[in-house]
């Protein structure tokens, strides 16, 4: 005996019900691909004073944090912003950095370099204040402003579920600088102002917004849903 056909309005009634439901997959697949994002990436925006010659508003350096793809582990790169800062006389570069975390990383292994290089002078120095941006619960420095890093690179490891999301944190105690407490500070050091080299403290808690095209493909989804509602009613 032959199986029974499907009639023909059936199918293209089936065929109206996957169409309206792609528009919800690919919006569902969008989203949870942006907040499993491995790369968290936020703007230092933010200046102690005045009198190091940088005005709050630009972006004076990124912090970039990546799950290293190791369990436990993750990338720092503190990379000044060199279209913003121009490096003056001496070492330009990050000689300090303080974050904060979710987690506690009393008992993290940190790697300061890239791959197996590693930069034997630069040194976790425990809690401490960032000038002007508050009490920060971990930082990590240079042994002196010549041996500043651009771009600083660090890895912090050994920590069970440690992920790049478990450092939006603030800092706490009294933010002098007039900025309130922020979830980063670095010391940038030989940079050109005027001609004139001077040194100064970054800091920020903004994560970079995310590109305007990921929130023009959300609205263009949103629009096909919208057809595709208005199909099945047809």
């Amino acid at each position: 005996m032959k199986a029974a056909r499907t009639p023909p309005e059936d199918r293209a009634k089936k065929m109206k019900r996957k169409i309206a439901l792609l528009p919800f997959s690919l919006l569902f697949w969008a989203i949870t691909g942006t907040a499993q994002a491995s790369t968290v990436t936020y703007a230092l925006t933010l200046s102690n004073t005045s009198s190091s010659g940088l005005i709050d508003g630009p972006t004076y350096a990124t912090v970039s944090i990546a799950d290293s793809g190791t369990p436990g582990s993750v990338i720092f790169t503190v990379a000044p912003n060199m279209s913003v800062l121009t490096p003056g006389t001496g070492t330009f570069g990050i000689s300090s950095f303080g974050f904060n975390s979710t987690m506690n990383l009393s008992s993290a292994t940190y790697f300061f370099g890239t791959g197996t290089s590693s930069n034997a002078k630069w040194r976790t120095a425990g809690s401490g204040r960032e000038d002007g941006f508050g009490l920060f619960q971990y930082r990590v420095d240079t042994k002196s402003n010549k041996y500043a890093q651009n771009p600083l690179t660090f890895t912090i490891s050994g920590i069970a579920g440690l992920t790049a999301t478990d450092f939006a944190v603030a800092s706490t105690g009294t933010a002098t600088a007039g900025e309130g407490n922020v979830d980063f500070a670095a010391h940038v050091v030989n940079y050109s102002v005027n001609g004139t080299t001077n040194t100064g403290y970054v800091g920020g808690p903004a994560p970079v917004p995310l590109p305007g095209a990921v929130w023009l493909f959300g609205s263009g989804l949103m629009g096909l849903v919208g057809i595709a509602r208005r199909r099945t009613r047809i």
